[in-house]
């Protein structure tokens, strides 16, 4: 299989539309269409931000095992939010999605803060459904 066709295959192993990836890695939507058609090959810096979003390691994507990992500690990759996993029968909306992912970017600190705040805005009866 072709590095496009490994693109489009984990991404959709990852529950993604192109879309998403799209807004995930930075990349345009129509060059993710472009290089899982084949029209186009990621330049290094593009292909190494969608291998940390769908594969981490990268060796999936290219399709080889690899001696090392395309994506490693030295790739400036801070920009990029990990991708929420799916979970069974589960559908999250845009609201939960932009939520999990701001979530992940918090240290624990944070992430005590961020819960007894949603804490508190359940005991509110305007923001209950």
């Amino acid at each position: 299989m072709s590095i496009g066709d490994n693109i489009k295959q984990l991404r959709l192993e990852k529950g993604l539309t192109q879309k998403r990836l799209s807004e995930l890695t930075g990349i345009s939507e129509v060059m993710i269409s472009q290089y899982e058609r084949g029209i186009r090959t990621p330049k290094n810096k593009n292909l190494k931000k969608i291998a940390y979003i769908l594969d981490m390691s990268g060796n999936r994507l290219l399709g080889e095992e690899l001696p090392f990992d395309l994506v490693g500690p030295e790739d400036n990759l801070d920009n990029i939010r990990t991708p929420i996993k799916t979970i069974p029968n589960v559908q999250l909306d845009l609201y939960e999605h932009k939520l999990l992912g701001n979530y992940r970017l918090l240290n624990e600190d944070g992430k005590k803060e961020a819960n007894k705040r949603i804490e508190e805005l359940t005991e509110i009866n305007r923001y209950i459904k």
